[in-house]
């Protein structure tokens, strides 16, 4: 087994710990051995855009300077994580005075070396897919998707450098490798309204069906996104199946693929994942 440290992040602990439940069985499925970092606290949960706003990235250096002292390589299962903890490393590998004003501040040592990784990114390895594809229980092409990786996996690509914002292919690689078919519409790039839905939930709306009718265009049975925000969006956008027969986290969807039974990740009381992952066994197509 090959060990790893994640930062589960504060929406993978709560509404979203079924997902998160399965993104461990998931790695375990392919050989890594997951370990929760100790002590973490939440990353701010927003991009420091400002970045003479140091106080907003106080939160991420605790928790890189914290990871570091644990491992060589931390791995985040939250997009929106992700991207706050890899912008804030990308300030202190850059700009020395930066660096320096917030080990003054927070007094400690900020990391010497230090890789942030995503789940996703991970399993896109040459043996991680191997072992998704070796490990699988359902057939090629059980069932068409549009893959829906969210900004938060995208952009900005400078401070990501994952995947091509434009024609992304992390997500899509993963999905083939558990046997689904998927859809490379180009609306699975746009963004489904992410945060606005507190501000303009109309507008959210409106984005969100955008991309469902795409897929539903494409012949898609489901759409699949790593991203818990993007996910919601797009379930309440979708309803009771008003554009594809489900919207599923690509850890629930993943771990259906490899077998995995629900009673390992459901956490009692999660009716939204108990839908999910009973809306996809509704789409398994019955042996001939």
């Amino acid at each position: 087994m090959n060990d790893v440290v994640y930062y589960p992040g504060c929406t993978m602990k709560s509404w979203a710990a079924s997902e998160a439940m399965a993104c461990l069985e998931v790695l375990a499925a392919v050989g890594f051995d997951a370990t929760e970092m100790e002590r973490w606290p939440c990353c701010g949960a927003a991009d420091p855009l400002v970045e003479e706003n140091l106080i907003k990235m106080v939160a991420p250096f605790r928790i890189l300077s914290r990871a570091a002292e644990m491992a060589s390589r931390l791995l985040t299962l939250c997009p929106i994580c992700h991207r706050v903890l890899r912008t804030v490393l990308l300030v202190i590998t850059r700009d020395q005075d930066k660096r320096a004003k917030l080990e003054d501040f927070c007094q400690i040592q900020a990391p010497a070396r230090l890789e942030v990784i995503h789940w996703i990114q991970l399993m896109t390895r040459p043996e991680s897919i191997q072992a998704l594809a070796h490990h699988r229980k359902l057939p090629d092409g059980w069932l068409r998707v549009m893959p829906y990786p969210g900004c938060a996996m995208l952009r900005p690509r400078e401070v990501l450098g994952m995947d091509n914002p434009e024609r992304p292919n992390l997500l899509e690689t993963v999905l083939s490798a558990l046997g689904m078919d998927p859809a490379l519409n180009s609306r699975r790039v746009e963004c489904c309204g992410g945060h606005q839905g507190m501000v303009d939930p109309e507008g959210v709306q409106r984005a969100s069906i955008r991309i469902l009718e795409a897929a539903r265009m494409d012949g898609c049975r489901a759409v699949i996104t790593p991203c818990p925000l993007c996910r919601h969006n797009l379930q309440k956008a979708n309803g009771e199946g008003a554009f594809v027969d489900a919207v599923v986290s690509a850890a629930v969807a993943a771990a259906m693929a490899l077998g995995v039974p629900p009673q390992r990740f459901l956490v009692p009381g999660d009716s939204r994942s108990l839908r999910e992952w009973e809306n996809l066994q509704a789409l398994i197509p019955c042996p001939a």
